[in-house]
């Protein structure tokens, strides 16, 4: 069991991403610091079989045409593949997960330069073997780790509550400005 609270995300922004098809589970996602530069990733994915899969944001938040439409690799600076935490690799590149004998995989990623918001909106894909994370050789090493074809996805959200936190300091800012508008109107009609 989990502790809850701690980890210093009292700003208390969370994102989470459902996997609902082959795969079941929920990967939450939130910032460990209050300059919102690292990023971790928790939950536990069940369905899975035994071994080690890689596990990446893609660019886009398209789960059609079995996983595809979910593009590549999260890459915006146009960089190699590689591991987490590597000098070079796509900002989607997170390593690997690995699965028990249950079926289960239990994610806990930290990631140092990894900026949530820019997360929001984009996809999770959990593919079918181990990510070489660039250093296999293969054809595909240096693209996509040579892990296989897909085996579900999952959109990047903000869980409930952060949209309601969002909304109610959105509402705030609207009405303060609607209210400073007035207030100018008035001034000049005087």
């Amino acid at each position: 069991s989990m502790a809850v609270g701690g980890h210093g995300h009292s700003h208390g922004k969370m994102a989470e991403c459902k996997f609902k098809n082959s795969l079941k589970g929920t990967v939450k996602i939130h910032f460990t610091n209050d300059n919102e530069t690292d990023t971790m990733f928790m939950g536990s994915i069940t369905n899975l079989a035994e071994g080690i899969h890689g596990f990446h944001v893609h660019e886009n938040g398209d789960l059609g045409n079995a996983c595809k439409n979910a593009g590549g690799h999260y890459n915006p600076n146009k960089k190699d593949h590689g591991d987490l935490g590597a000098p070079v690799r796509h900002e989607g590149d997170f390593g690997n997960i690995v699965a028990d004998k249950t079926k289960t995989a239990k994610i806990s990623i930290t990631s140092k330069n990894t900026n949530l918001n820019k997360l929001i909106g984009r996809s999770i894909v959990i593919h079918e073997k181990d990510d070489d994370l660039g250093k296999g050789g293969k054809d595909d090493s240096l693209t996509t780790g040579a892990a296989g074809s897909r085996l579900d996805c999952c959109i990047i959200d903000w869980d409930a509550d952060t949209k309601k936190m969002m909304n109610s300091s959105a509402a705030r800012f609207s009405l303060s400005s609607i209210f400073g508008v007035c207030l100018l109107v008035v001034f000049l009609t005087l």
